[in-house]
């Protein structure tokens, strides 16, 4: 009886150790995708100085949006809010779409972004890695 009553909870013990190894392995790998996020975000400042801005003003980002043609067939305008992260250098690395309007509009004004050169933001008289949020509207005429 009692050989029994161990054998049941050596194996119902070890059912359990199994189980909870799996979940420790979903909830590491879940861990290192989130501290991948938090070290490309944290490595960028928010609370900087000098904001950077885009180098020829907003037309630098302009000149490469062309309004998506199911957008345009269906109507869709408003605001697309893109968070970009800036280096040092000025290049825009990494973009995010916060809020967006969707027909293609999201798509197109990350890329424009992308494409444009930025002068970069400072903090204490040094260029630094940072995020911005640029608004881009959509409006049809």
């Amino acid at each position: 009886m009692r050989l029994k009553i161990f054998l049941l909870s050596f194996i119902f013990f070890s059912i359990l150790g199994c189980e909870s190894k799996e979940n420790n392995k979903e909830s590491e790998k879940f861990s290192e995708q989130q501290s991948e996020q938090s070290e490309v975000d944290s490595t960028y400042l928010v609370a900087i100085d000098e904001q950077p801005t885009p180098v020829g003003g907003i037309n630098a980002i302009l000149k490469y949006i062309v309004y998506p043609p199911e957008a345009k067939k269906n109507g869709i305008q408003g605001k697309v809010f893109i968070k970009a992260f800036v280096d040092e250098n000025g290049d825009v690395v990494k973009t995010e779409v916060l809020k967006g309007i969707g027909a293609g509009c999201d798509e197109v004004a990350a890329d424009a972004i992308k494409k444009t050169k930025f002068i970069p933001g400072k903090h204490k008289g040094k260029n630094v890695k940072c995020q911005v949020v640029v608004p881009v509207h959509f409006v049809l005429q």
